[in-house]
């Protein structure tokens, strides 16, 4: 943002070192201050996307990392549980994946 408040007053200076009259003028923008501020709130927004973006694919990953784990432990208990002959109901447990209905996504 500085190197474009700096390109914007190396302009200005031309203009009131070449047109003296027209540096006065205070109809015309010389300054270019709408510019500057739309590009200012460009970059803003910018930043703004570049960050929601980030947040949004950090927190799905981890949330990819807590349904595998979760997913590996619920069939791990399950493939436990058979091969030592506990019951059914030990098996079924309530879990992130059966409340949901995730289950047979997996499988």
């Amino acid at each position: 943002m500085a190197r474009i408040k700096m390109i914007m007053s190396k302009r200005l200076e031309m203009i009131i070192e070449r047109d003296p009259v027209a540096a006065e003028g205070q109809i015309a923008d010389n300054n270019q201050i709408a510019a500057l501020i739309k590009t200012s709130t460009m970059i803003k927004i910018f930043k703004l996307a570049l960050i929601i973006f980030n947040v949004a694919y950090f927190v799905g990953f981890f949330w990819y990392c807590f349904c595998e784990i979760t997913t590996m432990s619920y069939f791990w208990r399950k493939g436990w549980a058979e091969k030592e002959g506990l019951d059914k109901k030990w098996i079924d447990q309530p879990n992130f994946l059966s409340n949901f209905g995730l289950v047979s996504f997996k499988t």
